[in-house]
């Protein structure tokens, strides 16, 4: 695959592998319909408004790209067991990633929002179509306005080891339920959370039924947790539950950037 491409198309594609790809000014730099089993590498682009995007696609690889302010940053749509990793989405103007389907690993990724103006960081977007049992893992997320992850209509999520700095929310949860969240260091954010439960039943919304620990006594470290760990063992014992969710808040942040 050329370096020096303008634009990337692939439609009902397999067993493609495109690495150190440099794309700029344009709309898409790499489009995918309906591929399978396709590894991407290196990829950096610069003010592209939708710059990579997946539609119903099937196990894709891209990691370690660049994307320099992008409008729309990623979009994996109606797309299952897909991997990100180890990319740079830097002064993302709307979104960071938006995520539909099933079974997709998003990890060690940076994101950052454009002077504050962002949206979303990460967005795990159900309702129309699944955004279930994905995993959101080590990643460094900071500057957006409405939150840095935003799970709408989704469940059985694992949201784990990821640095939520200075957003507006640092997670937003619209009926949702039966995700879990642990381990995350949740620092200096205007807000720590927004979940609640809609049905077309009922449409008065409650508190829904995510789940802010491991299982095993550990959860998440949050800046604004001013108990005490009474028998020293690393988990805050007064004020609980922190924020009303977390009966295990860490006393120390966790390593992370």
């Amino acid at each position: 695959m050329p370096s020096n491409a303008g634009w990337i198309v692939l439609v009902n594609c397999k067993n493609i592998f495109g690495k150190d790809i440099y794309i700029t000014n344009n709309y898409n730099a790499l489009l995918m319909e309906e591929c399978v089993n396709c590894n991407f590498k290196n990829i950096h682009t610069k003010e592209c408004w939708d710059p990579i995007r997946l539609n119903k696609c099937d196990n894709i690889k891209i990691s370690e790209c660049t994307l320099e302010q992008p409008d729309m940053g990623m979009r994996i749509q109606d797309s299952h067991n897909c991997k990100i990793s180890k990319c740079s989405l830097i002064d993302c103007e709307f979104c960071g990633m938006d995520v539909s389907g099933t079974g997709n690993h998003l990890f060690f990724n940076e994101i950052s929002a454009y002077e504050d103006y962002s949206g979303h960081g990460i967005a795990l977007l159900g309702g129309g179509t699944e955004a279930d049992n994905n995993l959101v893992m080590g990643n460094y997320i900071t500057g957006f306005q409405e939150a840095a992850i935003w799970v709408i209509w989704s469940k059985g999520n694992t949201l784990k080891n990821n640095d939520i700095v200075e957003n507006d929310y640092a997670f937003s949860f619209h009926s949702s339920y039966d995700n879990v969240l642990h381990h995350n260091n949740i620092v200096d954010n205007w807000r720590p959370f927004m979940d609640w439960y809609y049905s077309f039943e009922d449409p008065n919304p409650t508190q829904a039924s995510n789940t802010w620990e491991d299982g095993k006594g550990e959860g998440n470290y949050w800046s604004d947790y001013e108990g005490e760990d009474t028998d020293e063992d690393g988990v805050g014992d007064t004020d609980l539950p922190h924020n009303g969710v977390d009966y295990y808040p860490l006393m120390k942040k966790l390593r992370g950037k």
